[in-house]
């Protein structure tokens, strides 16, 4: 019988505090040789993180749409690191569109 890989997803929320953490607990957890991980985010944290991953590196990185300026946020901010401080939480709250993409 083949060996059949664990498939982890993992979906940080959208802050460095968050993003950063996961990815090495990913980069971690794919040494192990038995799992696949499906790392899930915004484009914009997406395409930062492609250029994190090793050229060799299994981790599949999904988009999920998400448009910022549709929830009252400057455009291109999917990340808390480059949103004053006073709309964090509309970025918070527009997490919650997100679910629909599961």
């Amino acid at each position: 019988m083949a060996d059949t890989k664990e498939h982890i997803v993992m979906f940080p929320f959208m802050a460095q505090g968050h993003i950063i953490p996961y990815l090495a607990l990913a980069l971690q957890i794919e040494q192990r040789k038995n799992y696949s991980i499906t790392f899930v985010n915004t484009p914009l944290n997406i395409k930062n993180l492609k250029s994190s991953l090793p050229p060799n590196s299994s981790i599949h990185l999904l988009e999920i749409p998400f448009s910022s300026s549709n929830h009252g946020l400057p455009p291109d901010t999917e990340n808390t690191n480059i949103l004053p401080y006073h709309l964090i939480i509309n970025l918070i709250e527009a997490s919650t569109s997100l679910k629909p993409s599961f």
